[in-house]
């Protein structure tokens, strides 16, 4: 697949036509950091920018060899600098009074957005329930909704697991707060063992859990919830209204380290 897909792009950067490439969502794909590696095969190292989403204070998997980020996480830093927080508060007080309704905090609309997601109704309800029957062909036969919950929390787009390594500090950490169920999270972590349900299930719920960040957030929330629509961009994040001069940090909350950018 990758020899079919990429045979043309390959040929013109040997050719001198292109001189780099821009990988579009790579969080889509079962295993991004051994995509990313094939491609540096196969041209030698080429510059390649990713078009990732890091939410917080998530930075670029160490491991991707890649020049870095297309820069959502640096457009946020500079409109957050150039975004007075006490405008930006303002201008929803009088958002709400339009609406006559109370406005949904910026977190609480992206979670609302997230479970919609996978409900059993959802536009990925398959998805879930995919992960669901996968599951029951393991020791640890999770319920739906206790997946469903798990994909609604978990805070980034997604982890990053490769069947046989051990995961990440960080994906622990985060698997740990969002997981719903002990069953989800054994089956999330690898501590099962290997096996063709194992490893399916690992690798399928990161796929899911970008798709319901980029559906239930950028695709849902931003559209629902706009006081201040230049904060709703792609790789935005409208929970803190305005970033302190001098400093990466929110004036609303901590959120440091940007990731590799170029």
């Amino acid at each position: 697949m990758f020899a079919a897909t990429h045979a043309l792009l390959l040929r013109l950067f040997r050719e001198g036509v292109l001189h780099g490439f821009r990988v579009d969502h790579p969080d889509g794909l079962a295993d991004p950091r051994g995509y990313l590696r094939r491609l540096a095969e196969e041209t030698g190292g080429a510059y390649v920018a990713v078009e990732k989403i890091l939410t917080g204070d998530e930075l670029l998997p160490a491991d991707w060899p890649c020049a870095g980020t297309t820069g959502y996480d640096a457009l946020r830093r500079i409109d957050g600098v150039l975004t007075d927080g006490a405008g930006a508060r303002a201008l929803a007080a009088v958002y709400a009074d339009h609406l006559d309704a109370p406005v949904t905090d910026a977190e609480s609309a992206a979670h609302q957005g997230r479970s919609e997601m996978v409900a059993p109704q959802g536009e990925l309800a398959a998805e879930v329930n995919r992960l669901t029957r996968v599951a029951a062909r393991t020791e640890a036969p999770a319920a739906r909704a206790d997946i469903a919950a798990t994909l609604a929390d978990y805070p980034v787009y997604r982890p990053y697991p490769v069947p046989g390594e051990p995961d990440t500090a960080a994906d622990t950490e985060r698997l740990t707060a969002a997981a719903d169920s002990p069953e989800v999270l054994d089956l999330a972590l690898g501590r099962l063992g290997r096996g063709a349900a194992e490893d399916e299930f690992r690798v399928r719920l990161a796929q899911t859990a970008s798709a319901v960040a980029a559906k239930g957030v950028e695709d849902t929330a931003f559209y629902r919830r706009y006081p201040l629509l230049s904060l709703n961009e792609v790789g935005g994040d409208p929970a803190p209204p305005g970033w302190s001069r001098g400093s990466s940090t929110p004036t609303a909350r901590t959120c440091s380290g940007t990731g590799r950018t170029p």
